[in-house]
């Protein structure tokens, strides 16, 4: 799928006001997606815990301002920073911000602001989350950039779950705010994601984890944003490919179809 990201798209930023939500997976995973599909994106870790940079480099960072990833082919040609002016001029570039509430004016102040050709992904997970994103979306409005709320560690098949994507979805009716919302939850899968994490790799690159629905989930999201985030692609029919193999499965698209209908 090698160019098939929109030209127009120019930063992604990560962000939501609470901690825990996975801000810094999503990062990872969507930069490590975009450069193996084809295109030249940096990702810079504003986040002074350094997470993304840390598991992009299976916690072997040295403290560099910049590096080069270890390994083979398109992903050696991602350059990951924690200062914001090796990225400043650059075209593309995935942003991990910190959970705070001046994390998108800092990345004003370092020429990084948000405009109508940029991304703002705001990852959410329990109550608080749908509360930060609110107040995210407040904050980046008058920025015009695209806001796309994504249900992240929540498990349709958990009753506090569904009724959390019920009201992520209500945010979607409320015209001021002007977010959207992806149409697939992701669900937790922490045994993968760590052993992703210790490794340096993505989750997909760890064996056996495509076969899950969280990892499916995810992927589903990092293609759907590069192939520009479609509007008319954010539709539960087409966003996983396969079909489910379980009992478990089967009743988690049943629920997600009801809930997203």
């Amino acid at each position: 799928m090698a160019n098939s990201i929109s030209n127009s798209l120019r930063r992604i930023v990560v962000h939501n006001h609470k901690g825990g939500t996975g801000k810094t997976m999503i990062a990872v995973h969507l930069a490590e997606y975009l450069v193996e599909h084809g295109q030249k994106w940096q990702l810079l870790d504003a986040d002074p815990q350094y997470n993304a940079i840390s598991w992009l480099t299976g916690h072997a960072w040295d403290g560099e301002d910049a590096l080069q990833l270890p390994g083979e082919g398109r992903r050696e040609e991602m350059v990951v920073t924690i200062d914001s002016s090796v990225v400043a001029e650059t075209p593309r570039v995935v942003v991990d911000t910190p959970p705070a509430g001046d994390a998108l004016r800092r990345l004003h102040d370092a020429g990084l602001e948000l405009g109508p050709e940029d991304l703002l992904v705001c990852p959410v997970s329990g109550r608080f989350g749908i509360d930060g994103a609110i107040k995210v979306a407040e904050e980046a409005a008058p920025s015009g950039c695209r806001i796309v709320a994504l249900l992240n560690m929540t498990d349709p098949d958990d009753d506090h779950g569904s009724e959390e994507i019920k009201a992520v979805r209500e945010l979607e009716g409320v015209e001021d705010l002007g977010i959207e919302v992806f149409k697939m939850a992701i669900p937790r899968n922490d045994d993968y994601l760590r052993r992703a994490e210790l490794q340096g790799e993505p989750v997909w690159d760890i064996p056996y984890a495509t076969s899950t629905h969280a990892v499916r989930a995810l992927q589903a999201f990092c293609r759907w944003v590069a192939e520009g985030a479609p509007p008319e692609g954010n539709q539960m029919g087409s966003l996983a490919s396969g079909s489910p193999n379980t009992e478990s499965q089967r009743r988690v698209s049943e629920l997600q179809d009801r809930l997203w209908g």
